[in-house]
């Protein structure tokens, strides 16, 4: 309890797309990167609509008529020409936290790992005295290294859990946490918790670092200042050939599809458009 526990609250690394004979259930989403990166949240993407409905425009201009995709103009709503209607609203409703402290950090993170002092606390065996805790964690059911959040509320129920005060004195590192990952926390930290933080480092729109006081000492921090590069890079950077970061099939997680059981989603739905012809010719192999 002394000694800062590190929380990495951030990783997406699924399987690449195969044969109609493999199923992808995305309820219960596990490779064999899961077990080595900290967290993965996952967001859920919701359309946001007008009442009337998002309808666009079905005949394009003459600047976007030849292209894959109608430009700005075309694509806004003819019911309300609001630019936001039609646009995808992340949501995230996975989410697992897997945890490292002085006393485990040189032991492998596999399923089912556990730590008498960064592992998970019930009510039982989380009592302290000066610091440290009385007794062990309850057999069987505490001292988990990974703790998973699913749901719409996952979110509220991360940082209902990194708030407790088994979590003080934390640090949280998740990999491009200043694009995403740091605003559903701090939107929740404000709104369901009530906790400001005392100290946030911007680099223009984007947060950077985050600390929260009020007795807690947590800090939330960006690991891409430390490895600039991107999460599929990292294992080939360290020449770590066993590892490597799969793809995930981000626009067909919707709400409609989180019971879906079946053949791996279309190439489109892995953002294959947005790829580079690198990536494009990985994702097909």
């Amino acid at each position: 309890m002394t000694t800062a526990q590190k929380r990495s609250f951030k990783s997406v690394a699924e399987p690449v797309e195969g044969s109609v004979a493999q199923r992808l259930v995305l309820r219960d989403i596990e490779n064999k990167e899961s077990s080595r990166n900290r967290v993965i949240p996952l967001p859920v993407n919701c359309f946001i609509n007008c009442e009337l409905g998002y309808g666009p425009s079905r005949i394009r201009c003459e600047q976007c008529v030849k292209k894959e995709r109608q430009c700005l103009d075309c694509r806004l709503c003819k019911n309300c020409r609001d630019p936001s209607c039609g646009l995808q609203q992340h949501k995230i409703n996975f989410a697992v936290l897997q945890t490292t402290c002085h006393m485990c950090e040189k032991k492998e993170l596999v399923d089912g790992a556990t730590c008498s002092c960064c592992g998970t606390r019930c009510v039982k065996c989380s009592r302290t005295y000066k610091g440290e805790y009385v007794n062990p964690p309850c057999p069987d059911t505490c001292g988990k290294r990974e703790v998973v959040f699913s749901g719409d509320d996952a979110a509220e129920q991360f940082c209902c859990f990194v708030t407790s005060k088994h979590c003080k004195d934390s640090i949280l590192i998740a990999h491009n946490a200043k694009s995403f990952d740091l605003y559903p926390v701090l939107e929740v930290l404000i709104d369901h918790h009530s906790i400001r933080p005392s100290k946030i480092i911007y680099n223009g729109s984007k947060i950077m670092y985050m600390h929260i006081a009020q007795k807690l000492n947590l800090t939330f921090m960006e690991s891409l200042n430390f490895l600039p590069m991107k999460l599929a890079k990292i294992p080939d950077a360290f020449g770590l050939q066993e590892l490597c970061k799969g793809y995930f099939p981000h626009l067909f997680n919707t709400k409609t599809n989180q019971n879906y059981v079946g053949p791996y989603p279309l190439l489109k739905y892995y953002g294959y458009d947005f790829m580079s012809a690198w990536e494009r010719k990985k994702l097909e192999e």
